[in-house]
């Protein structure tokens, strides 16, 4: 049923009111399971990307708060689908909904820089938290408050169709000359500054930026692939030189390759891992705010069309949802590799309790003495690098070299790939 004010019809159907008392909970619910799956976590709030997941689960949690009593808590009208509230509860709840609708971009955008930083710059984590993290969240939090405040001290907090937000009184009055306006006369430049500029602006920004990890991923890529280590076959007179010192220099050198080469493909897969997960976050925003967007700009400058609201109810409030899956997904995919029988429900809820912390059962199904752990048998680049790595091992045990050079060198290439082995735990930690 559309709405009609003062003759003129502001259109609007029941089920954008009805929509976010569902959507919005779910969000709620899970922005409160990312925090505390991250405070449970070894880690916690230590590391940059835990403390920029739990500022943006924050907003989202205040604002789902809000979404999630829909157009119950708004003004009493007889034009919007059971509204029982008052003047004050929907300042409230509209207090709420700008601050996280203005905040939540700014803080997917702090999430993009700071994969940048790790990625394309290859900062180092104390400079990242010394000059950009104080921006990842004064800026969202500062810049959300400030149009929550204003929106509300110049009484441009009034109902829509699904719930409080920035809007004029009665409905579209601004634009009727025909309807006086009781509050928020002056709502056009809130909506841009608040709204459409943060949306805009972070959607371009986040382009641009997995843009630039795209490149410098497949360039990376590009240059390992013409460093391909293939060692070379032992000669017919094997016998002859292992006596001699340029065997153990040969093992050295090739040691020494393969240790670089090892070097090279951590960085390749944690550039890829990195890029993937900031590809999820930007299509998890490409599904939130361009339905937002396209309503908004067809309702503004063209005929108001009900398909694309009802689509920002049903994709908007769920931001926290997709947040979840995101995080979730890395250590989801461990569980279901170590038991093939769990469904996926009871999988997913097996990560979220393991999040963070080793999973159960894996350094006993995956260690066998004297060779390093390998998770899977999914033939993936670096446990094929693992494989050679074990079999220069052991050739090295097999020969009659000189012992000192050889276990000293043994020891260095042990000790780089275990520092290796430890970035990249760390960094699946750090991003689960």
């Amino acid at each position: 049923m559309n709405t009609t004010v003062g003759g003129m019809d502001v259109g609007g159907t029941d089920a954008e009111a009805i929509i976010p008392l569902v959507t919005g909970p779910i969000s709620l619910i899970s922005s409160a399971i990312i925090i505390a799956m991250i405070l449970r976590s070894k880690k916690g709030l230590s590391i940059i990307y835990h403390r920029i997941l739990f500022g943006l689960s924050v907003v989202d949690i205040l604002g789902a708060a809000g979404i999630s009593a829909g157009s119950l808590v708004s003004k009493g009208t007889t034009n919007l689908w059971k509204s029982f509230g008052s003047t004050s509860t929907c300042n409230a709840q509209g207090f709420l909904a700008v601050f996280s609708f203005t905040a939540q971009p700014l803080y997917s955008c702090s999430l993009h820089i700071y994969f940048l930083c790790t990625i394309k710059y290859e900062m180092k984590t104390e400079d990242i938290q010394r000059r950009f993290e104080p921006f990842f969240h004064c800026i969202p939090i500062l810049y959300g408050i400030t149009g929550a405040i204003i929106a509300l001290v110049t009484e441009s907090i009034n109902p829509t169709n699904s719930w409080c937000f920035i809007e004029s009184y009665p409905r579209k009055c601004h634009i009727n000359d025909g309807v006086l306006c009781i509050r928020g006369e002056r709502i056009c430049a809130q909506k841009i500054i608040f709204g459409g500029i943060p949306a805009t602006t972070s959607l371009v920004f986040m382009t641009i930026t997995t843009i630039l990890l795209y490149c410098k991923a497949r360039k990376t890529e590009r240059n390992n692939k013409r460093h391909v280590f293939r060692p070379s076959e032992p000669h017919s007179n094997t016998n002859t030189n292992l006596d001699q010192p340029n065997g153990a220099n040969l093992l050295c050198r090739i040691l020494s390759k393969l240790r670089k080469l090892l070097s090279r493909q951590e960085n390749t897969l944690n550039s890829q891992k990195v890029l993937n997960r900031m590809m999820n976050f930007y299509a998890a925003y490409l599904f939130t705010y361009v339905p937002v967007l396209i309503a908004g700009f067809t309702a503004e400058f063209g005929n108001r069309i009900d398909i694309f609201y009802i689509l920002v109810m049903l994709f908007y409030p769920l931001q926290g949802f997709y947040t979840l899956l995101i995080v979730n997904h890395p250590k989801y995919k461990k569980v279901r590799r170590l038991d093939e029988t769990k469904s996926a429900f009871h999988a997913f809820f097996a990560a979220i309790r393991s999040y963070g912390r080793a999973t159960i059962g894996y350094e006993k199904a995956n260690r066998t003495p004297g060779i390093s752990p390998i998770p899977d048998n999914t033939g993936n680049r670096r446990n094929s690098l693992l494989t050679k790595r074990n079999s220069l091992l052991i050739r090295r045990n097999s020969l009659l070299i000189d012992p000192q050079v050889t276990a000293n060198d043994a020891e260095n290439f042990e000790g780089d790939h275990m520092t290796n082995e430890e970035h990249s735990v760390n960094y699946e930690e750090d991003s689960e």
